[in-house]
């Protein structure tokens, strides 16, 4: 089963979105609360599959993956270097 990370986070209608995608990533990765505590420490993921659950596998469940989900020649991106 292809498993993807996103967040929970209420969005009021002003705002864009929840909360930055590194910070999800990271809480994926460390299930490391913003108080600091872990959240179910067996659930942890490593660094590529939590990448991986915020690109290319969401892209495969909407059935997307020929233009976005990954940075290659011809597909959509929004990232910042």
């Amino acid at each position: 089963m292809v498993e993807t990370a996103r967040d929970d986070f209420w969005i009021p209608p002003r705002r864009a979105s929840g909360f930055p995608p590194m910070r999800v990533h990271d809480a994926t990765v460390t299930r490391r609360t913003r108080s600091g505590d872990i959240l179910g420490p067996a659930q942890r993921v490593g660094v590529m599959t939590a990448l991986k659950a915020m690109t290319i596998w969401p892209a495969g469940q909407h059935f997307k993956q020929q233009t976005i989900g990954s940075i290659e020649v011809g597909k959509l991106a929004d990232f910042v270097i």
